[in-house]
């Protein structure tokens, strides 16, 4: 692992030399699942790159619901809305499952950038994405039914963490069926008969706490 962040795409045409020098300042923690990285409300001062494992972002509601922001994948980064405005973490960050990441402090994280403006405009692109996908949500919540919104985020999953299988895509996350529940806006006991019905109807199947998705284009078709 001591070696895996030199080869993210973010710090791309960066020569052997430049990352000789932050090798001394990187530092690389592994946080077991359903550890907490940071929370929301906390002060920032590391910006992170997600080598291995998933991370899940989230905020709380008012009513005191956990509502999931975005999964993060091996190669994206977090912590940036902090160093950007430097507030607070906006949201709290979860490891799903065991994850590997390479911190850098503020200041040195600063020197790079300042160094590289180039590598700003990465960051500026992943926010944009995320803010995106924040507007999708928002649409999701107000115009679809339960059922929609639902089906929409197994077929979101499946194109961001799916894996091909001889039988479908297979959701390459460790969520539970509450986790699901908390990112569409809804009860446990609801998502649980969506996708009983999912899998009566032959478009998932769920085996020891996975999902398949059989049969994508239908899948489609209710979102």
């Amino acid at each position: 692992m001591t070696d895996n962040w030199r080869r993210l795409d973010f710090f791309a045409g960066l020569d052997p030399a430049e990352l000789d020098v932050f090798e001394q300042k990187v530092l690389l923690r592994r946080y077991r699942a359903r550890q907490i990285i940071f929370l929301e409300g906390e002060p920032g001062n590391l910006v992170g790159f997600l080598l291995s494992g998933k991370v899940r972002l989230y905020r709380m509601s008012e009513e005191g619901r956990e509502k999931t922001i975005h999964i993060l994948k091996p190669g994206d980064i977090l912590g940036e809305s902090a160093y950007l405005d430097g507030g607070d973490h906006p949201v709290t960050a979860e490891s799903l499952e065991e994850s590997h990441l390479a911190l850098f402090r503020h200041s040195d994280f600063r020197q790079l950038l300042n160094e590289h403006p180039h590598l700003a405009l990465h960051i500026v692109e992943k926010m944009n994405i995320r803010l995106r996908q924040a507007y999708r949500q928002i649409r999701n919540l107000a115009l679809k039914d339960t059922y929609a919104r639902t089906t929409s985020r197994l077929f979101k999953l499946a194109r961001d963490h799916g894996v091909s299988t001889d039988s479908g895509i297979l959701l390459n996350l460790s969520l539970t069926q509450s986790d699901l529940a908390n990112m569409v806006g809804t009860s446990r006991e609801t998502v649980s008969r969506i996708l009983n019905d999912l899998q009566r109807k032959g478009i998932i199947e769920m085996k020891r706490s996975k999902i398949t998705i059989l049969d994508p284009e239908r899948l489609r078709r209710y979102t």
